[in-house]
């Protein structure tokens, strides 16, 4: 049985208990968000993965787990920290992605309507923010064809699914576009009149990120 997307996003009560049935068997076959942007829109995936759902060779949980060991590491209540650049809670959002993903409608929080108070005591909602910025960022990541860097070694880093994102989460998918499409190069460039760089404040470069996913 394969799942009923409609079903599921559209039905009455009665289908969707049917569908839950067959989202169960949609885990199941851990069927990857990479697959499912194939066929389906953000919108349609955004309500039916959680921390099970495979991004390519790992599930979201891995992922995140790993991403929050850099973010926050081993702070008492993570989800509260805001740091001195004003990126907030446990995975260190910044305003510019919380208004990206609600202006895709992958989010219902609105950072300038809400507010950073609302964010940070919603653990919930950072981790659902987090699934749509991984959402978002492999959709654009889909979109550009960086899939053909898979497996290649780019500036000493084998190129995975989940270390593209995870460069992403630090300084942007245009960053880790710019750096695979130009052989590795660490240069700073600019899009749309705006100055990206390829490290954060901390002069992390993207490189680390990378590689914690290398040999996925």
């Amino acid at each position: 049985m394969t799942l009923n997307i409609n079903g599921l996003i559209q039905g009455t009560h009665a289908e969707f208990s049917h569908s839950t049935v067959q989202l169960d068997e949609f885990v199941l076959e851990r069927k990857s968000i990479k697959s499912l942007l194939e066929d389906l829109s953000m919108i349609e995936i955004i309500n039916i993965i959680d921390d099970e759902t495979l991004i390519d060779k790992i599930n979201i949980l891995q992922y995140k787990e790993s991403i929050a060991k850099k973010e926050t590491g081993n702070i008492p209540n993570p989800y509260q920290v805001v740091n001195r650049y004003g990126y907030a809670g446990k995975y260190q959002f910044g305003k510019s992605a919380l208004r990206t993903l609600r202006d895709n409608k992958l989010i219902d929080f609105d950072i300038d309507r809400d507010g950073e108070k609302v964010f940070l005591n919603d653990s919930l909602l950072q981790e659902q923010t987090l699934n749509a910025l991984i959402l978002y960022n492999l959709n654009y990541i889909k979109k550009k064809n960086l899939y053909r860097y898979v497996g290649k070694k780019i500036n000493g880093t084998r190129i995975t699914v989940e270390g593209m994102l995870a460069g992403s989460h630090l300084v942007g998918v245009h960053a880790v576009s710019h750096f695979l499409e130009n052989n590795g190069s660490m240069d700073d460039f600019y899009i749309y009149g705006k100055l990206c760089r390829k490290y954060d404040g901390n002069g992390v470069s993207l490189i680390v990120y990378m590689k914690l996913f290398e040999h996925v």
